[in-house]
């Protein structure tokens, strides 16, 4: 997302930067959170993204594998982690518009035991200073993933407590002037052994004003502007291929090699059923009304979809047995629905570890308007390099 610094003569953002930065270093009250690794979820987000990865639901392919039994896909991290529920309260700006908030927990503001402090700005914590600000619009705009092993279904993981990372801002966005917050969460097994670490950047933005025309067509008016839907077949298919037929090996690959496109017709359908799929309740994601009322023209497709669809990409073309190590991701355009994505992949390295393939692939989501995604995979297999 393109931004520029904000003027430092707007001198009430500018404090609330200098508030906000107090956070950094700052603990959510020491809080964690348990999340579940549920096998339903599992089934519905793979058929959604349309991944057949057998290790995800055959239990013979899945023994053979470097996991040794069914497993859950490593970029559904977020679907455990992400407290994505619905709203519990909405606010309202000053032109009368309504926003949501997420519960996702950031951290509290640091006592500082000064008298007189606000106490409703403390209890409210770093989210609630920038809510009574105007900075009321939540959105996703990064995401760092490191993954110690994959996740079995039926285990129960704890998440956090949640660290302030780094905190940036006023910029221009095309959301409107904002912050950007990164925050970081450790993940821990029923053993308390770390598992995963799960860093996101969240934009909360002043949303632009209001345009004199609604999003919402008016009597007599047309609907506002959408992509159309394509008048020919996509050139592949939204399942990967079937069981057993995974190609090509990576017993050659080298720098520079290309992956095969991989083309997915974004409709209502396919948005709802990954967010829904992935308990991301946020209506941008499911509700058109609200989505064209924050100044969108449809609904569009949430983090966990998109990092899933990066999965589904590296394992079609790596094979079942492709591990994957670590994973980054950044948000450009959303994906609306009546949209093509179209997703593409080359190496840029390889190395050769304890007798395994460490690759690197940068992977990139074209749609009509820009760059949806860019994102950078690392993960090992089997093959020796050269062998």
């Amino acid at each position: 997302m393109d931004t520029e610094k904000v003027d430092a003569s707007a001198d009430p953002d500018e404090q609330l930067a200098e508030s906000l930065r107090g956070f950094v270093g700052s603990v959510s009250d020491g809080r964690t959170s348990e999340g579940l690794v549920d096998g339903t979820i599992v089934k519905l987000l793979t058929e959604a993204i349309g991944d057949r990865n057998p290790i995800y639901s055959d239990p013979i392919a899945a023994e053979k594998s470097p996991h040794g039994g069914v497993v859950a896909p490593a970029t559904m991290l977020m679907c455990w982690t992400v407290q994505a529920r619905p709203q519990a309260w909405e606010a309202e700006d000053e032109e009368g518009r309504r926003w949501f908030r997420l519960e996702n927990g950031l951290a509290r503001r640091p006592s500082t035991g000064a008298e007189g402090e606000d106490a409703a700005a403390a209890s409210g914590g770093l989210r609630g200073l920038m809510a009574e600000a105007g900075f009321v619009a939540p959105a996703v705009t990064n995401g760092w993933f490191e993954y110690k092993r994959y996740f079995k279904p039926g285990e129960r993981l704890t998440i956090g407590p949640t660290t302030i990372e780094e905190v940036l801002g006023p910029k221009k966005t095309a959301l409107g002037v904002g912050f950007f917050v990164t925050q970081r969460q450790q993940v821990f097994d029923a053993a308390g052994e770390e598992v995963a670490v799960v860093k996101m950047r969240m934009l909360s933005s002043r949303p632009n004003p209001r345009p004199d025309t609604p999003p919402a067509a008016e009597a007599g008016q047309p609907a506002p502007a959408r992509p159309q839907p394509r008048s020919e077949p996509a050139p592949s298919s939204l399942w990967s291929s079937p069981a057993g037929a995974w190609a090509p090996t990576l017993e050659s690959v080298s720098v520079g090699d290309t992956l095969p496109e991989l083309v997915v017709e974004l409709t209502p359908t396919q948005i709802i059923e990954g967010a829904l799929a992935s308990q991301d309740w946020a209506p941008v994601h499911h509700d058109r009304d609200i989505a064209q009322a924050m100044g969108h023209p449809d609904v569009f497709m949430n983090i966990q979809t998109s990092t899933g669809f990066v999965g589904r990409f590296i394992t079609d073309w790596a094979g079942a047995d492709a591990v994957i190590e670590a994973l980054d991701i950044r948000l450009g355009v959303p994906n609306y629905c009546y949209d093509t994505m179209t997703m593409t992949g080359e190496v840029t390295a390889v190395e050769q570890v304890d007798g395994r393939a460490r690759v690197t692939v940068a992977v990139q989501a074209l749609n009509s308007i820009g760059v949806h995604i860019s994102s950078n995979v690392t993960f090992n297999v089997g093959a020796k390099i050269g062998a």
